[in-house]
């Protein structure tokens, strides 16, 4: 055999050699860490236990930045009228219902029923009672209150809801869209008076009501902390004036304030 084959087989060998003692290195490497996992890990009924790659957080009712797809809330409401409304209506109470869906943390959508209650200034029921009173005896005489006289509007709104602040546990949120406002308002009298020609008895007698239906518009604020939140918005319904009716002001546009102090999932 001369030298240079004696030289290409060594080289061969070395090569050999040094690939086999890596491969063997590698091999009690990873061996090692398989038997230093296996002494780390808890027993599971008496089977081996075996890591697992991480689930991703989601599920058919969450999304997958681990928001909740689902929302709900309920509340009562404080309805402040401004504007022209004040003319006609006084501060009253309410409630707001709403459900929806969560795309992720930052947006979502709302369907919200809010029932709004509200006053009548005294100015306007003495006109009302003298004109109720009239045919039959002067107001002075007549003995008739309007207690149970009252403005109401009830709509149903979808309204986009984004975060703008979001915590850990807490969120401001700004808010706003358009929906189906109903708006009526009744005027009722009780008599209290036997004198002739008075209204007699003690039931309660629907003198007037007047509706007006319309779209409306909603923008604002809210905060949010853990289950409970407020918020308050601008209201505005594009009611169609209707000056021949017996009460125009209750076709009249409307706006009020609803600020509202509820619970949420």
């Amino acid at each position: 055999m001369n030298s240079m084959t004696v030289k290409h087989c060594l080289s061969a060998t070395i090569r050999i050699v040094v690939i086999a003692l890596l491969a063997v290195t590698v091999a009690v490497g990873l061996n090692a860490q398989q038997q230093n996992a296996e002494a780390q890990a808890p027993a599971n009924n008496g089977r081996q236990y075996k890591p697992s790659l991480p689930i991703p957080f989601s599920s058919r009712w969450s999304n997958a930045d681990g928001s909740k797809q689902l929302a709900f809330k309920i509340g009562g409401v404080l309805n402040q009228p401004v504007g022209g409304t004040h003319a006609y209506y006084t501060t009253g109470g309410g409630l707001q219902v709403g459900a929806g869906h969560n795309f992720n943390k930052k947006l979502g959508v709302m369907l919200n029923f809010n029932a709004a209650w509200f006053g009548i200034p005294g100015s306007i029921l003495n006109q009302r009672l003298e004109t109720a009173c009239w045919p039959f005896v002067a107001a002075s005489s007549c003995n008739v209150s309007l207690n149970g006289s009252r403005g109401d509007i009830w709509s149903f709104s979808i309204d986009p809801v984004y975060n703008l602040v979001r915590g850990e546990n807490s969120s401001v949120y700004a808010t706003g869209g358009v929906g189906f406002y109903h708006k009526g308002t009744g005027f009722q009298f009780h008599s209290h008076s036997s004198s002739p020609g008075a209204f007699n008895g003690p039931d309660i007698v629907t003198w007037d009501t007047y509706i007006s239906n319309a779209v409306g518009f909603n923008a604002g604020f809210g905060y949010t902390h853990g289950w409970f939140y407020t918020e308050a918005r601008y209201v505005y319904t594009a009611n169609s004036r209707r000056p021949q009716s017996g009460f125009p002001e209750n076709s009249a546009p409307t706006t009020y304030i609803p600020i509202t102090l509820g619970v949420r999932y």
